[in-house]
């Protein structure tokens, strides 16, 4: 995914690369309740020397197998 970051205070304007990643978890509650979510991440690649690299989590109760799937999730 490519995205252009405003500058902002202290910071650069840049174009952002992300990689894509999805991960099914169970999350368990106190009263022994089980969640299946879907953890999607966008994490940044080749951020610039001395910078932190931007990188989001989503959780959804929607199932995300693939970038379509997700495209539809966030649209």
């Amino acid at each position: 995914m490519r995205f252009s970051l405003p500058a902002g205070p202290g910071r650069r304007a840049r174009e952002i690369r992300q990689e894509l990643y999805a991960q099914h978890v169970s999350l368990s509650s106190r009263r022994d309740a089980t969640l299946e979510v879907t953890c999607v991440i966008a994490r940044e690649v080749d951020a610039p020397p001395g910078i932190k690299a931007i990188e989001w989590h989503l959780l959804s109760n929607r199932p995300v197998e693939t970038l379509v799937a997700f495209v539809d999730l966030v649209d």
